[in-house]
C-alpha cells in the first residue's frame, strides 16, 4: 500500500466526486485520521507523569554558559539540563535568549468550515 498519493485534479475529482471544478491537485494518504491536538497534547502529557506548570509563561533559557540550567517562567524558574523548545510562534524569540538564530517564521493559516450537505458524505476524508 502506499503511504500518500499525488493526485491530478481530474484523479481527485474521479475518486472525491464532491470536490470542484476547480480543483487542479490533491494529496491524499489513507493511513491519515483525525488528529485533535488538545487530546494528543493530553495524552502524551498524562504519559509522561511530567509535572506542569499552568498559566506559566517561559520568558528566557537559562545557562550556564555551555548548558541549560533552567527556564525562567513569569511563575519563577524551572532548573533543568533538558529544555525541549515547542513554544510555537514564540520559539524564535526563546531561543534568541540563548543566542540561537531559529529560522522560524509565522505564516498565517485559515480554516473554513462549512455546513453539512448531502454530496458531501460525512465519512469522506478531509480534502
Amino acid at each position: 500500500m502506499l503511504d500518500s498519493e499525488s493526485l491530478t485534479g481530474e484523479e481527485a475529482r474521479r475518486r472525491f466526486r464532491w470536490l470542484g471544478p476547480d480543483v487542479s491537485a490533491a494529496s491524499y494518504r489513507a493511513l491519515d485520521g483525525w488528529v485533535s491536538p488538545y487530546e494528543v497534547t493530553y495524552g502524551f502529557a498524562k504519559a509522561s507523569h511530567a509535572r506542569f506548570a499552568l498559566r506559566a509563561t517561559a520568558t528566557r533559557i537559562l545557562t550556564d554558559g555551555d548548558a541549560v540550567t533552567g527556564v525562567a517562567t513569569t511563575r519563577g524558574t524551572i532548573s533543568t539540563r533538558r529544555v525541549v523548545l515547542a513554544a510555537g510562534p514564540f520559539s524564535r524569540e526563546l531561543a534568541a535568549t540563548v543566542g540561537v538564530d531559529l529560522p522560524v517564521q509565522v505564516i498565517r493559516r485559515h480554516r473554513a468550515m462549512i455546513a453539512p450537505r448531502a454530496e458531501i458524505p460525512g465519512d469522506g476524508p478531509m480534502t
